[in-house]
């Protein structure tokens, strides 16, 4: 329960229900969300060239909805790998995804590059000692490639 706010949860309960014969619960719309989730981020790695008017039209339509969510802070992008994430009150400022809710760990990888790209030319001449080494090594063991 705690990777959705209550309100996101009830305003998916309320938005479903019309389609659904039976109850919705919380469990439910957690399914839903995290289903229509994943269809987004897929369709979002999936766009492809919009010359076509009608896949344009689609692609509009798609940008306008991402666009509908982000703006009333129901879901934010990663900064990192454009996926997309659902936002709860705790996590108001969330920039990357989580291991713990998307299963990628973002943040990670986005401050590692951000701190080889301050250090690269110190990074590049260690590396470039320590595989020079290495070839030396295999040369005086005979080991070819």
């Amino acid at each position: 329960m705690e990777r959705f706010s209550t309100e996101f949860l009830n305003a998916t309960i309320k938005t479903w229900q019309p389609y659904s014969a039976v109850p919705l619960t919380s469990k439910d719309a957690m399914e839903i969300t995290e289903t229509y989730l994943e269809y987004l981020n897929e369709v979002q790695s999936e766009i492809g060239e919009r010359n076509y008017p009608f896949t344009n039209f689609v692609y509009k339509f798609f940008d306008e909805l991402i666009a509908d969510l982000v703006e009333q802070n129901q879901i934010s992008q990663c900064q990192f790998c454009g996926d997309f994430f659902p936002i709860n009150n705790r996590q108001k400022t969330k920039k990357y995804c989580s291991p713990k809710y998307e299963g990628k760990d973002c943040g990670k990888k986005a401050r590692n590059k951000i701190d080889y790209e301050r250090h690269k030319e110190e990074r590049k001449a260690k590396a470039r000692k320590t595989t020079k080494e290495w070839r030396e090594f295999y040369r005086e063991m005979g080991i070819e490639k």
